[in-house]
Order: structure tokens, then C-alpha cells, then sequence
């Protein structure tokens, strides 16, 4: 269908050779000798298949009966042969209405009833046969260009649509990208400051407790460098957001090289952690070392939320296909102090993170009332 506004040129290719064959009719009606005792009937009637070329356009199924009753029609005016003119106007209205028309069916009735017409009514002056017949192949050639016009739009209409269904599923899964982006970046706000926040409040806490004395001092600073830290590591984050092709600063990602900082400060807080490394280091994917880090970042945090008082082991183990990372938490010794807007997403976010990397990630309960978070992550074929 086309589009309001636009010229449909196929269209109008019917009015405009309706109008030429008129034209070329009464040209014909004038010029020919055949038609001197009848030349006002003759130019009628070469009007009226021109009318009816020119209605093609817009009504290809009466346009071709039309037709077919002009044909035996005109014998009735006295005139004996069609001429140049009507012979292409019969032709154009049956190629028209098999390109065109509504009902395939009907078109190609109404197709068979003018050639029969023509050769009974050929047949019925005497004329030679060959004029039936040669009638009937020419119709037969309007008919298949027809008919191939129709195909061929049938199938650009099909190429449309696909193109549009195409278009469509690119726009979903663009949406889908950027929704899956923005959980992404989500996750990695919630994992690189919910950890420092969840410090603070805990040292703020012992900080609050110990009031006047020199330790609280000490705490009180490490809560401002832990303050300095998630506020540059939320600046670098939401800097992805961005448009810019370089980074707003140089701040490294934290890989697995960074867990013994990442050990003291959860210590610093209340909860001891102790790091071990077995096997060899090797050097990793930059993305994989920081899904590892934060990994073990937020199990760490879990520990300060849920289990104050624990302590806590993290165990790196690189094999020769697998790097492991484990942190394992004695039971509780005081309860919980509910931290609001910080829970929530921890497992989910562990869970992403290793899946990302084809790992595999166990979380549960542990012998003596702890909490043990073990993640697997293959690491053949994903050296930098």
C-alpha cells in the first residue's frame, strides 16, 4: 500500500496509456480507409477502450468485462475489424487485472469468457482462423507479464515485511542490550560500594562505642579514606555511562592482587580475615580477575552484615583449568545489625558474575554454624 503522500506511479501507468490508446484510436478511425462509412463509431468505440485501459487502473475487473462486452459490441455498429488500438487496449486491461485485480479468480474467468467472445464471434464472420488463435496467445502473453507483476509484488511486499520484522527484532535486541547494560553497571555500583558503605557503618558503630578514646580516632579516619574510596570508585563507574571514548581518570580495576588490601579493610572492621593463595598465579582476563574479586568482595561484606563478630578465610587455589576462589566464616558472635537499602542482590550479582565466565558458584551453610561461598571459574582459553 503506498504511503499517504506519495505518487503511486504504477497506478497511474493505466490512466495515462487509457488516455494515449484513445488518442491513437481516433487517429486510426480518421486515417483508415476500413472504417469511411463508419468513422464516428469507429472513434466511439476506440474512446471507450481507452475508457476502459483508463479504468484498469483502479477497476481492473469491470475494466476486463468491459472489454468483453465492447468486442462483440462494436460488430453491432457495423464495424469489422478491432484495429491496432483496441487489439492492445484488450491486452493492456487483461494484463492489468492479472497484476491488479482483487480476485485472481474472477480475472481469469472473465479472461477466458473474452477470448471466447473473440472466436466465436471471429469464428462467426468467417474469418481465418488463425485470428482466434492468435488472439488467444497474445492473451495468454498479457496474462503471464500480468501475472508475473503479481508475483513479483507479492514477493517485494513479503522482502517488506521480513525487513520490518527484522528491524523490530534489532530494536529489541537493542533494548535488550542496554537493559542487560544497565543491570550490568547496577551490579557493579551495587558491588563496589555497598562493600565500603557496609564497612563504614561498622566501624562508625565500634567508632560510636568507643567514643573518646584513641582507637576511635583511628576508625574514624579509616571510615573517611573507605568514604574517599567508594566515592572514586562510583565516580569511575558511572563514567561508563558516559560517551567518552577515554576514562575521566586512570584508576585501576581491582583484580585478585588487591584482596590482601581488601582483607585489612573487612579486618579493620571487626571481622578477621586471612588470605591463602595455592598454586601458581597466573595472569587472567582483566574482567574474569575483577568477576573473581567481586566475588569474594561481596561474600566478605555478607560476612560483616550477617555474621558480626566471624572471622574469615579466603582460599585462591589456581589449578592447571580452574582458578577457585572460597571464603568460609565461623559462626556469629553477637547478632546482626540490619543495615537498610544494602541486601538484596549479593547472590545474584555473585551468581551473574560467574556465569559470565562459564564458572560455577556454591553457596551454603557450613560445619560449626558458618558460611562457606566457593566459586569455580575455568580459565583455559581465557588468558589475556
Amino acid at each position: 500500500m503506498p504511503r499517504r503522500g506519495t505518487v503511486n506511479y504504477a497506478q497511474l501507468g493505466a490512466p495515462a496509456l487509457g488516455v494515449l490508446l484513445a488518442i491513437a484510436g481516433v487517429y486510426e478511425a480518421y486515417a483508415d480507409a476500413l472504417w469511411q462509412q463508419h468513422r464516428p463509431a469507429a472513434a466511439a468505440v476506440a474512446v471507450a477502450y481507452g475508457s476502459a485501459v483508463f479504468l484498469a487502473g483502479f477497476r481492473p475487473l469491470p475494466a476486463l468485462l468491459a472489454v468483453t462486452v465492447l468486442y462483440p459490441g462494436s460488430k453491432l455498429l457495423g464495424l469489422t475489424d478491432l484495429g491496432g488500438a483496441g487489439l492492445v487496449a484488450m491486452l493492456a486491461v487483461v494484463g492489468w487485472a492479472a497484476a491488479r485485480a482483487a480476485s485472481i479468480r474472477w480475472a481469469g474467468l472473465l479472461t477466458a469468457a473474452l477470448i471466447v467472445v473473440f472466436g466465436m464471434t471471429t469464428v462467426s464472420e468467417n474469418a481465418p482462423l488463425w485470428d482466434p488463435v492468435f488472439f488467444a496467445l497474445a492473451a495468454g502473453a498479457a496474462w503471464g507479464a500480468g501475472s508475473l507483476v503479481r508475483r513479483e509484488g507479492a514477493r517485494s511486499a513479503e522482502l517488506a515485511e521480513l525487513a520490518a520484522q527484522l528491524a523490530e527484532e534489532r530494536e529489541l535486541r537493542a533494548r535488550q542490550a542496554v537493559a542487560a547494560e544497565r543491570t550490568r553497571i547496577a551490579r557493579e555500583l551495587h558491588d563496589a560500594v555497598a562493600h565500603s558503605v557496609s564497612v563504614m557503618v561498622l566501624q562508625v558503630g565500634v567508632a560510636r562505642r568507643l567514643y573518646g578514646k584513641p582507637e576511635a580516632e583511628q576508625l574514624l579516619g579509616e571510615v573517611e579514606r573507605l568514604g574517599r574510596d567508594s566515592v572514586a570508585e562510583l565516580h569511575r563507574t558511572v563514567g561508563i555511562l558516559r560517551d567518552n571514548d577515554q576514562p575521566d581518570d586512570d584508576t585501576p580495576q581491582p583484580a585478585l592482587r588487591s584482596l590482601v588490601a581488601l582483607a585489612e579493610q573487612v579486618s579493620a572492621a571487626g571481622c578477621p580475615v586471612t588470605v591463602q593463595v595455592e598454586g601458581e598465579a597466573v595472569a587472567l582476563a582483566a574482567g574474569l580477575e575483577l568477576s573473581a574479586y567481586r566475588t569474594v568482595q561481596e561474600a566478605l561484606t555478607n560476612v560483616l552484615r550477617h555474621a558480626p563478630g566471624a572471622a574469615a578465610e579466603v582460599r585462591l587455589r589456581y589449578a592447571r583449568d580452574e582458578l577457585t576462589v572460597e571464603v568460609c566464616n565461623t559462626a556469629a558472635t553477637r547478632p546482626a545489625v540490619a543495615v537498610a537499602g544494602t541486601g538484596g542482590n549479593g547472590h545474584v550479582g555473585m551468581r551473574e558474575r560467574v556465569k559470565l565466565y562459564d564458572g560455577a558458584l556454591s553457596v551454603g551453610p557450613s560445619a560449626g554454624g558458618g558460611y562457606r561461598v566457593a566459586a569455580t571459574f575455568p580459565i583455559r582459553g581465557r588468558l589475556p
